[in-house]
């Protein structure tokens, strides 16, 4: 499964790309991250790992996140490790010429074997979930209170 979403922010580019290179820092925008922490010392690099526990279907996922692209300010993709599934966060950054920020946010489950039968049951609902947190990444970048 994969999805593509936009957000678009007047902050500056390599602003955004540090706040979101510092992924520990996805519970203050993902609802359903219940706990999120940097396990490796030091500062985000190829290699960084976070740990982030995801509230799903009443059930919670630990995944191990792992950044394997770090180009700053440009590009990042880290990916995240639970028993049932990995999931790819790709994510571009680019400078728009009015001088907004514009992050395009790409997401890639892929269900372990055993799991797979249940991507189309799933699909909805993890849609639903990256759409409840990009609104609210865009919020929080923006600084606009929740409704």
């Amino acid at each position: 499964m994969q999805l593509e979403r936009s957000v678009t922010t007047d902050l500056p580019q390599a602003v955004v790309f540090h706040y979101l290179a510092g992924f520990h820092r996805v519970i203050e925008w993902d609802p359903s991250v219940t706990r999120a922490e940097k396990r490796t010392r030091g500062t985000v690099t190829t290699g960084t790992e976070f740990e982030v526990d995801v509230q799903f279907l009443g059930q919670t996922s630990t995944l191990v996140y792992q950044v394997l692209e770090h180009q700053p300010p440009t590009r990042l993709v880290l990916q995240g490790k639970a028993d049932a599934y990995t999931v790819t966060d790709t994510i571009q950054f680019e400078t728009l010429p009015t001088g907004k920020t514009r992050l395009t946010y790409g997401l890639q489950v892929v269900y372990a074997p055993g799991y797979e039968k249940f991507a189309g049951v799933f699909a909805p609902l993890v849609r639903s979930n990256v759409d409840t947190a990009i609104a609210v990444l865009e919020r929080t970048l923006n600084y606009q209170p929740q409704p």
